[in-house]
């Protein structure tokens, strides 16, 4: 169903159980991750979102490598494009949301809104055709072996490595050396290709609506104690259009300074985990 709305390699540290499929489950408070709810999921089970801003020249391709994996749900949030994004996504077969209020994490929150009751997993995914999705299967093998949130790691593969840019790797590597000293969280990346469960999501309460959307989701997981784990994925270069942040001077500054101030938010004013308020489900 298509229409427009309106507003097996994983990464873990050390001494992290084993779940059953022999893969390493990370965990922050030392609790059994054999019996979570991911141990159904299948690839008809997620949800996907992906924000797109001016990505015409990709998003019909992403849209159908997903669909080859047998993603179904998939929901485009258009913010704000001046190209065809929304024509050419609608054409695809995805739900098309115009956000038009700019930001990264805007369009990640007005995604989320009304989702089905069915709906306990989602994917986040950038439209731009860099993320590996071919990695999905993966994915949703760390989560039925207990992981609440599973991360692409781009850094630990030379070769996507060296399709980031220099500020991307530093900043990234940055970010996760403080929240590494913050929190005791060891990730290796902040890549915008992640598999959540909904049920994280609500205990998360995911308040940032810029670029510190992804860096907020790992701190609150590490916060939370949840489990999680990392999946090495082979980034790929845009093949189609500049990328919003690391394709300007402006974009990079913008992006790395919302990075850190969001880091020393949460380690100045941190939120216990009965703080959460807002559920997923209501309306903005």
């Amino acid at each position: 169903m298509s229409g427009i709305v309106e507003p097996q390699s994983f990464s873990f540290g050390i001494n992290a159980p084993i779940g059953d499929a022999g893969h390493q489950i990370r965990t922050l408070n030392g609790l059994d991750c054999t019996s979570m709810t991911g141990h159904r999921l299948s690839v008809e089970d997620i949800f996907v979102l992906i924000p797109a801003l001016n990505e015409a020249g990709s998003i019909g391709s992403v849209l159908g490598r997903l669909q080859a994996l047998g993603c179904t749900n998939i929901r485009v949030i258009n913010n704000g494009s001046t190209d065809d994004t929304a024509a050419v996504a609608l054409d695809a077969g995805a739900i098309v949301v115009n956000e038009p209020v700019a930001g990264y994490g805007m369009a990640c929150w007005r995604g989320l809104q009304d989702l089905p009751e069915h709906a306990c997993w989602v994917l986040f995914c950038d439209a731009d055709g860099c993320d590996e999705l071919e990695a999905l299967p993966r994915f949703i093998a760390a989560a039925r072996d207990g992981a609440d949130l599973v991360l692409a790691d781009r850094l630990s593969p030379t070769n996507s490595a060296e399709k980031l840019t220099l500020p991307q790797r530093f900043g990234n590597r940055l970010a996760v050396t403080l929240i590494w000293l913050l929190w005791r969280a060891r990730f290796k990346d902040l890549g915008p290709m992640r598999l959540v469960s909904v049920k994280l999501l609500d205990e998360i309460d995911m308040r940032d609506r810029g670029f510190g959307w992804t860096v907020e989701m790992q701190i609150r997981t590490a916060q939370l104690k949840a489990r999680y784990a990392e999946v090495p994925v082979a980034y790929q270069s845009r093949r189609h259009g500049r990328s919003k942040i690391s394709g300007t001077v402006r974009g990079v500054i913008m992006a790395g300074t919302t990075i850190l101030s969001t880091i020393a938010y949460h380690a100045l004013w941190p939120r216990t985990s009965n703080q959460s308020t807002t559920s997923l489900w209501r309306s903005l």
